[in-house]
């Protein structure tokens, strides 16, 4: 762990509990991070079956380079927050699975720019189904939801808010979701999808062509006996261009995978990770590195963010990496 920083991050929290009079942090469900801010997204005293806009501004912004919190966002939009991430212009993306929409949003003052999905139930090129995730493709900058607890399928739209494209359905076969749950693109143009009631992560092409899966070995605790259920999901999946790596909730841990799906570490166990993200270098963004320069940073300390659903906080820690293959520890590498 990194005690500094995770010290900060809970003094801040500690802060926003007293200020908060009546809203404290409650289930974290996701996170993202720039070279400056760390926003993390919760639902307060609400939970997954809240049917009222929350009444107040669930994304909270701590500064990395003061440690301190530094106001929060989204007050009345939201409510049922889920998915939160930074596209690559700084823009922030939140899902709200109570709405079903999706909001693009000024990641300072929290304005509304863009918002997807017209609050109905269902599927078709204008609505959603509790969608979950969102990611922005960095050169044509389309937008790819990942749609979600009832539709099954990953739908694209332009950066403007026209419906181009999906694919998926519901079932267990290759190229099938049963939850797509989280998605991101890495500096290759690949997308990846954490299929969470199937353990696993789903690699596509951006038409949507099935290229691999890496399967994970929490799929083994369904039927566990335990009420756990959360045990079998992959529930998250993330990517940092500047080490070209991926950090993937799997079960109670957040394992670190390269590009090809090798595990090269595990942290936990952590109650109910809903959400991990690696933490970019403090100051201004980096170009996407080169495939595999995770080993060029081998021994060097970088950090990664869990969001916990049940244990209703954000946990930050610091990690390093070995250089040689006794790092890699998955048969799927």
């Amino acid at each position: 762990p990194s005690p500094p920083a995770n010290a900060a991050l809970n003094a801040a929290v500690a802060k926003y509990r007293e200020a908060s009079e009546g809203s404290p942090l409650g289930q974290v469900t996701g996170a993202a991070a720039d070279g400056e801010w760390l926003y993390f997204f919760h639902r307060g005293k609400a939970n997954f079956m809240n049917t009222q806009p929350l009444d107040f501004a669930p994304i909270l912004r701590f500064s990395r380079k003061h440690a301190s919190l530094g106001g929060a966002i989204g007050r009345g939009l939201f409510t049922v927050p889920h998915g939160l991430s930074l596209d690559p212009a700084g823009f922030l993306w939140a899902t709200d699975v109570g709405s079903h929409q999706v909001f693009k949003l000024n990641a300072q003052t929290g304005a509304v720019l863009l918002k997807l999905g017209d609050g109905r139930a269902a599927a078709g090129p204008s609505s959603f189904n509790k969608p979950t995730d969102v990611a922005v493709e960095r050169g044509s900058g389309e937008v790819y939801v990942a749609d979600g607890y009832g539709n099954s399928r990953i739908a694209v739209f332009s950066s403007s808010g026209e419906y181009l494209r999906e694919w998926g359905s519901a079932g267990s076969q290759p190229g099938q979701f049963r939850v797509p749950h989280g998605i991101v693109i890495d500096s290759r143009g690949l997308v990846y999808v954490a299929d969470r009631e199937n353990s696993r992560v789903q690699v596509f092409t951006q038409a949507g062509a099935l290229v691999t899966v890496w399967a994970s070995r929490v799929g083994a605790d369904k039927g566990f006996g335990s009420n756990l259920v959360w045990r079998a999901h992959v529930s998250s999946v993330s990517y940092d261009p500047s080490l070209d790596l991926f950090a993937v909730t799997e079960g109670s841990n957040v394992i670190l995978r390269s590009a090809t799906g090798c595990t090269l570490l595990s942290r936990g166990p952590f109650l109910w990770p809903h959400d991990a993200i690696l933490l970019p270098p403090l100051g201004p963004a980096t170009p996407p590195a080169l495939a595999g320069s995770w080993r060029a940073n081998a021994g060097r300390p970088f950090s990664f963010a869990v969001a916990e659903l049940e244990g209703k906080r954000v946990t930050q820690y610091e990690v390093r990496l070995g250089s040689g293959r006794a790092g890699l520890q998955s048969m799927y590498g």
